[in-house]
């Protein structure tokens, strides 16, 4: 019953010493002795029934008055050292205040007892009586769940009996039709949507009786419960009923506070948890944090009693929303999932609670199902959870959680890897049948879709039977799932399910089929993407839309609708990008009135504002919770600044004012005016990979706008799986342990994983164990060649056999350096040239044929990863040196609407702001004297000069920028990857991205830094997220930056000889040939070249040189010098997780560069790295 039970009930003995039993005569006591009060209120509480103490209460009135509060709280100080009590009496308490504030009379003792415990409080026919008794024994008896059907049956014919007695007062009926409500929405035999439906029924009849100016109380329970019945409601729009559920809630809590009613408001806060792990409107990533400050409140209430079946039960809705978090990383999440289980399992045990036993061991294996870690035995820990699970939820009992756990059944065995994996796949349908037999779409329609989707991917994977047929079986399945998830109601489902769909009717090479179920899916995400908050919030949301507008974008190719692929694409890339550029030229001076201008300046400061609070980021020391609170009181700012700035541009754009203002059309014509503004002979080149294939769509600059301009190539091999393997090459047990891959390379954490999945007791042991499993597996690890040349090398011949455990920092740090730029230099040697023979090859030559003069890649996916313009081609040279390349995020990001600054705005340098890169300080001199040679304003800022304040007012006025420093890209949070300057100061990517920097008609920034061109590989990988890409949404024309940690010296070497190649010819050619150039001459440059080219430098560069840097003339090499070859040479940035005093050392044979005929710079790791994003 959803009145207070334990007030029906005996509450045990008395626990007032003064009161000798329970059976003393209150007409014995003296009203007017404040001894004898404590006794008569004592008395009051011990009735074993609400009933009766109503009536003691009536007789004894002048307990009410209010200077016999002292005593009350006096009991309640007494009382609340038993738990047990304390919810009894704080009742009381709260009674006994209501009666005075009604009136202090009989008729006010009455009213407030029906506030609290509803109409059967009152004195009732001996047959309502017996109806009661019945239903407490039902509770008594089961699981409300179990016993809802019956309390059903027992409250509607007591409801069709009240009505022929008309002196049973009205509270009476609306008190069971509240118990009737509760019944319906726990029934599970009937239909649910019509359960739930008679529920709201019964909630609404009691409505008209229990008002919140009467009952307050009784009318925020019913609220409780439609919160309950809105939240489980099939009929209706779905993203409407989980809004109007909140909004219950939120109405119920004006009543319930924590203060008052502690169990119900923790209830309602545990519930709203649960509606906003579910809600639609508004940002998943967001939602899913209220959640946790949901549970989190509601455990302040529950964690008094950790033994409680709430408690537990909040506990498990905890867990569930650790599993689907998106903020924050996976694995951790993961974990604390678990940690909520486990805890959640310490109170629930098969015979305490077996309902909540059950569920949690469902949940358990939802979360095995999904855990990174062990997946081959977490799959099998899975099917026992669900196993477990199925020992109480059986199709009798509960007929709706057995159907959820057979539905989670099948999709464990669907992705099963023991056993044989027909069997398992015919067992997945099996299972998901089972749960169609009570999961049909009429009566469980949100989980017949559900199932159907499953079953679509299970059929695209079966093995029995005919491959087509079984796709066509796919169809069918995705398609009846669509039936339920609409656009409106579920875009995210709705999404997901047409890009399954689209997927199969590409297996079938139906490309007209695909093509219509992409579009459908973007159109779900446009509409999800304006739910996103932030830079973050947008990423998210695209992060799980699986390259929807690059495989449409293939679709259209295959159907030769050319120009329609490159604008899908397009739409696909850099969305951030365009987003920022039409905030940018967005003229105030273009709004005519003058109050409606103003408006926008203001609500545009407030909006950019907005954006930087949010993106900051916040202090490391906080607790998670304060941070999760911090970041939702951000992002509730941010939404209602963003809420009045699109507010303010559609009465803009309503009023004419102008009516295109901020409107950023695209079309085929905008895609070529692109490449024409980049010089006749300029193309354009979308390069993407799917998993039928990949393909180039070329832009021709022709100068005359045709279908002609769009043309396609296509590569049959750079399949999604040809990428993945260069990427990531995960070891095949099953255990998804990495042995290699280049992005793993890139961001210099080789070393640090390697340490971190191998088992052993020393560097020794866990090489050994890595070099077994690849042996037993039959496979090749570049990771595993990398740490064989660290075991080889002399300076860590000692270390390596010592206990892993006593191993020092700085020796790990130094290990990890050597190993990780061994690992880079394999992996580069493994994946170019396979992308050179598949890709580059085919499309320089093909490029050449439609006589192109310079290219722009625009790289899709992972392919943005590859310093592609670097690639050496059969003929021995680069694809820069063969035809000017350069890269870029998305074709709008080269329609500027500003123009580039003079060079009469000079060039700026910055060296070596941390004093632990001397090249770095030799290539801000060297660039300065460059300059001033050639007759351009200059400024060279070296050392504790190099501060932040200078870098920001460079980058706002200067022509050219070298930023020659340390640099690192945070993997756990891009907008945090930064420039790091003098005394501890940087500039961040939030910065670069929230309109706070000004960099409007910068000609070229050079970021000689380390992993300033590396992509956020983790999160929406065409969002094209890096340091460098920053830099160009903030205004730059073009960005020189590198892919990945750069060797010191060698980026001196390249960047001296860049400037030199690019100044003389500045006026007329693009940054990319001059960077050609200078890398060709890197590459083959020797020795004995080098010095020559040092002695000619200019004068002032090249005397400060030798006392600057760590380097000798070759005739000044002794022999001592030559044996001792092991050499530290600095490296430009790498990861934060390193300390940089030691993890910026990387080492390599110094004797390489002592033969003056050598050419110490050949590997592609020197110099391959630096690229220009832009033109």
């Amino acid at each position: 019953m959803h009145q207070h039970d334990d007030q029906n009930k005996p509450t045990g003995e008395m626990t007032n010493r003064d009161v000798a039993n329970s059976q003393e005569n209150p007409s014995s006591l003296d009203p007017n002795s404040s001894f004898d009060h404590v006794r008569l209120l004592q008395m009051w509480l011990d009735l074993p029934t609400v009933r009766e103490q109503r009536r003691f209460l009536e007789s004894h009135s002048y307990l009410l008055e209010k200077h016999v509060n002292t005593l009350k709280k006096a009991i309640i100080a007494q009382e609340s050292e038993k738990t047990n009590q304390e919810k009894k009496l704080r009742e009381a308490i709260l009674l006994l205040q209501d009666a005075q504030r009604r009136g202090g009379n009989i008729q006010a003792i009455r009213e407030s007892y029906i506030n609290l415990y509803g109409g059967f409080a009152l004195d009732l026919p001996s047959w309502l009586e017996t109806v009661e008794q019945e239903l407490i024994e039902l509770f008594k008896e089961s699981s409300p769940e179990m016993t809802a059907e019956a309390r059903v049956t027992l409250l509607q014919g007591a409801l069709e009996r009240i009505q022929k007695d008309t002196a049973i007062p009205l509270v009476v009926h609306a008190t069971l039709n509240l118990e009737l409500m509760s019944a319906w929405m726990m029934q599970q035999r009937t239909s649910r949507t019509q359960a739930i439906e008679k529920a709201f029924q019964c909630g609404e009849k009691a409505l008209q009786t229990f008002t919140v100016a009467s009952y307050p109380y009784q009318y925020a329970t019913i609220q409780r419960y439609l919160g309950g019945a809105y939240l489980s409601r099939i009929a209706g729009e779905r993203r409407e009923n989980l809004e109007r559920a909140i909004a219950s809630y939120q109405e119920a809590l004006r009543v319930l506070t924590i203060d008052n009613f502690p169990l119900d408001y923790a209830k309602i806060h545990n519930n709203m948890g649960i509606v906003y792990g579910l809600r639609i409107a508004g940002e998943r990533r967001e939602n899913l944090e209220r959640a946790i400050v949901s549970y989190q409140e509601a455990l302040r209430v529950h964690a008094q009693n950790t033994s409680s079946f709430y408690y537990a039960q909040t506990y498990n809705n905890l867990g569930i929303a650790y599993k689907e978090r998106i903020e924050g990383g996976r694995r951790e999440n993961l974990e604390k999932t678990f940690v909520c289980y486990h805890e959640v399992l310490r109170v629930c045990t098969l015979e305490t609670f077996p309902f909540e036993y059950a569920r949690v061991q469902n949940n358990l294996g939802i979360a095995y199902q999904e855990r990174i870690v062990g997946r081959h035995e977490n799959l099998e820990r899975a099917i026992a959870s669900y196993q477990e699970a199925l020992r109480v939820y059986t199709p009798d009992t509960f007929p709706l959680e057995y159907a959820r756990v057979q539905n989670n059944l099948g999709k464990v065995y669907a992705r099963r890897m023991m056993g044989e994996r027909r069997e398992n796949l015919e067992q997945a349908i099996v299972c998901h049948h089972h749960a169609l037999r009570i999961r049909t779409r009429n009566a469980i329609p949100l989980g017949y879709a559900e199932i159907q989707n499953d079953l679509g991917y299970i059929y695209t994977q079966r093995i029995v039977g005919e491959s087509k047929e079984n796709l066509e079986q796919a169809i069918i399945s995705y398609q009846e799932a669509l039936q339920v998830y609409t656009l409106q109601a579920f875009p995210r489902e709705y999404r997901n399910v047409h890009m399954n769909l689209a997927e199969v009717e590409a297996q079938l090479k139906n490309w007209e089929g695909a093509k219509e179920s992409y579009i459908a899916a973007l159109v779900a995400e446009d509409l999800l993407i304006i739910l996103g908050t932030g830079t973050h919030g947008r990423d998210a949301i695209l992060k799980e839309g699986r390259d929807a507008a690059i495989r449409l974008g293939y679709a259209l190719s295959r159907l030769e609708c050319m120009e329609d692929a490159a604008i899908a694409i397009e739409r696909g890339r850099a969305h951030g990008l365009a987003e920022a550029m039409a905030f940018d030229a967005a003229d105030p001076m273009l709004i005519h009135n003058q109050q409606r201008r103003a408006r926008y300046i203001q609500v545009r400061t407030t909006l950019i504002a907005a954006q930087a609070q949010l993106h900051e980021s916040l202090p490391t020391h906080l607790d998670e919770n304060v941070r999760r609170h911090l970041d939702l009181e951000r992002t509730t700012t941010y939404r209602q600044a963003k809420a009045d700035f699109d507010t303010l541009i559609a009465e803009i754009r309503a009023a004419n004012d102008p009516g295109s203002f901020m409107d950023n059309p695209l079309d085929s014509a905008r895609l070529h005016q692109a490449a024409v503004q980049l010089g006749e002979g300029h193309v354009l080149v979308y390069l993407l990979a799917t998993p039928w294939g990949g393909a180039a769509i070329a832009i021709q600059g022709l100068h005359t706008f045709s279908s002609a301009c769009f043309l396609s190539l296509d590569f049959p091999g750079l399949t999604d799986k040809f990428v993945d393997s260069l990427i990531e090459t995960h070891l095949n047990d099953h255990s998804e342990r990495i042995i290699g891959g280049l992005i793993l390379a890139q961001t210099g954490q080789g070393f640090e994983r390697f340490c971190q999945q191998w088992e052993g007791t020393t560097i020794q042991a866990k090489v050994q164990a890595l070099e077994a499993a690849c042996q037993q597996a039959g496979q090749d690890s570049s990771l595993l060649q990398a740490l064989q040349t660290l075991l080889a090398d002399s300076p860590f011949t000692s270390f390596i056999t010592q206990p892993f455990s006593s191993l020092s920092q700085h020796v790990l740090n130094e290990m990890s350096a050597t190993c990780d730029h061994s690992f880079l230099q394999i992996e580069l040697d493994r994946c170019l040239p396979l992308l050179q023979t598949m890709v580059m090859d085919p499309l320089v030559s093909w490029l050449k044929e439609h006589e192109a003069a310079g290219v722009t890649l625009i790289p899709c996916g992972y392919l943005a990863i590859f310093p592609l313009p670097n690639l050496v081609l059969a003929s021995g040279r680069t694809v820069n040196e063969t035809l000017p390349t350069s890269v870029v995020p998305s074709t709008r990001s080269l329609l500027r609407s500003h123009a580039s600054r003079p060079p009469s705005a000079g060039i700026t340098a910055l060296g070596d702001p941390q004093e632990n890169l001397p090249w770095s300080e030799a290539e801000a001199l060297t660039l300065h004297s460059l300059a001033r040679q050639s007759f351009l304003p200059s400024a060279a800022y070296i050392k504790t000069r190099a501060t932040r304040e200078r870098l920001l007012s460079a980058l706002e006025t200067s022509w050219v920028v070298d930023a020659s420093c340390h640099g690192s890209f945070d993997t756990r949070d891009f907008l945090q990857s930064a420039l790091r300057l003098t005394n501890n100061e940087r500039i961040t990517m939030a910065e670069m991205l929230n309109h706070q920097i000004d960099v409007r008609g910068l000609r070229l920034v050079i970021l000689s830094a380390c992993q300033t061109a590396l992509l956020d590989t983790s999160g929406a990988r065409d969002e094209f997220h890096s340091l460098a890409a920053a830099l160009l949404q903030s205004g730059a024309h073009a960005v020189l930056a590198s892919q990945w940690p750069v060797d010191d010296q060698a980026t001196y070497l390249l960047i001296v000889r860049f400037i030199q190649e690019w100044l003389p010819r500045r006026d007329y050619e693009p940054p990319t040939a001059a960077l050609a150039r200078a890398q060709q001459w890197l590459r083959t440059v020797t020795n004995q070249q080098l010095l020559s080219w040092h002695r000619r430098l200019p004068p002032s560069s090249a005397q400060e040189l030798p006392t600057l840097l760590p380097w000798h003339p070759l005739e000044d090499i002794t022999p001592a010098m030559a044996s001792s070859h092991w050499q530290p040479i600095p490296v430009r940035g790498r990861s934060t997780r390193y300390d940089l005093s030691d993890a910026e050392l990387i080492v390599r044979l110094g004797a390489q560069s002592q033969d003056p005929a050598v050419a110490p710079y050949t590997n592609p790791y020197y110099w391959s790295a630096f690229q220009v994003i832009g033109w």
